[in-house]
């Protein structure tokens, strides 16, 4: 039986043996019923910041179209993991297991977010023993594919209430997220019996690597990693952006559809951007071995069939685009 407890516990060695290729965190995001959407990391050892230590990430993307952008760096001796079970400490900011729902905090500069986040449906990690887990190059625990958030939001030191649902995951190696890749898409999707977790990894070399994920709150009920027969998957990435368009400047494609069927179920869903809340960084500032990104709100259009009957869903979340820079990366508009 999976001990999911302690998959969602530190995994490697801190402080880190190896600083510039090791890495740990724990992430969390939310939409609230303010119309906020929020994103926090904590890391044990950032692999975007130079040199690379312990940090706590928080972005807040207001209904306004503010961006609320803040990271904190701390010393490793600011740092408090547990090997048994999701507590994790930085600073005065926490993720911690209490049972039935997660306690989550990071205060940043005047922002930040103290909130519960309910384990609505059962959490997935990739790797059914110890065995298997150490085989595999980034380890990867979705402690919460989707759930009810409450508790406290702060913007510019004021304290709202909210509620919201929220995802958190975990992920930890010792070889760099990035190598192989070029870039990748990576989102969720919710309806109220189905949360999706998808990814479209674009290699170096290769064809595109598709995951559609899907729970219910049962348990999955497509899992392309551990359950593959009978399964057929499709996706494309379309309505490209020329880099030279681009405010990155870096092409991406702002529509993607996929489709995941088994047995008698069957997803089918596409999102379209409908307008770019983070620009990460400045090309140049990422060049070379940088790892900029996008986040943006999607509209989701969500096809649901089960033994024969359909369901249809509109909804919106938000989605990230990363890429990876080398200095012989070269696009239309981009040399790098």
């Amino acid at each position: 039986m999976t001990d999911f407890l302690k998959h969602d516990a530190m995994h490697l060695k801190f402080p880190m043996e190896n600083r510039e290729t090791d890495f740990e965190w724990w992430y969390f995001d939310a939409e609230l019923d303010t119309g906020d959407h929020v994103v926090v990391m904590w890391s044990t050892n950032d692999t975007r910041v130079s040199p690379r230590q312990p940090t706590v990430r928080l972005n807040i993307y207001a209904p306004d179209g503010r961006e609320i952008s803040e990271l904190v760096r701390y010393s490793e001796d600011q740092v408090s993991v547990s090997y048994e079970k999701c507590d994790a400490h930085i600073g005065d900011d926490f993720c911690i297991d209490q049972g039935d729902h997660f306690e989550l905090k990071a205060l940043c500069n005047g922002h930040g977010i103290h909130l519960k986040l309910y384990k609505d449906f059962p959490a997935w990690v990739v790797g059914r023993t110890p065995e298997e887990i150490a085989q595999i190059p980034m380890g990867w625990t979705i402690a919460v594919p989707q759930g009810r958030v409450e508790g406290t939001l702060i913007k510019d030191g004021i304290e709202t209430a909210v509620k919201g649902s929220g995802y958190r995951d975990h992920n930890w190696g010792k070889v760099p997220v990035s190598a192989g890749k070029r870039n990748w898409y990576w989102g969720k999707l919710h309806t109220p019996e189905y949360s999706v977790d998808y990814s479209v990894m674009i290699p170096r070399e290769g064809e595109p690597q598709l995951s559609c994920l899907v729970f219910s709150k049962d348990g999955a009920v497509i899992d392309p990693v551990f359950n593959r027969e009978g399964l057929t998957m499709t996706g494309s990435v379309e309505n490209m952006v020329s880099a030279s368009e681009s405010i990155l400047g870096l092409p991406y494609g702002k529509t993607l559809k996929m489709k995941a069927s088994q047995g008698d179920f069957e997803i089918e869903f596409q999102i379209d951007q409908d307008h770019l809340v983070m620009v990460e960084r400045p090309l140049k500032e990422c060049a070379p071995n940088g790892e900029p990104a996008y986040r943006y709100i999607g509209n989701e259009t969500i096809r649901i069939t089960k033994a024969g009957k359909t369901q249809e869903f509109k909804t919106k979340a938000l989605h990230e685009i990363v890429f990876t820079i080398r200095e012989d990366d070269q696009y239309d508009g981009y040399e790098g």
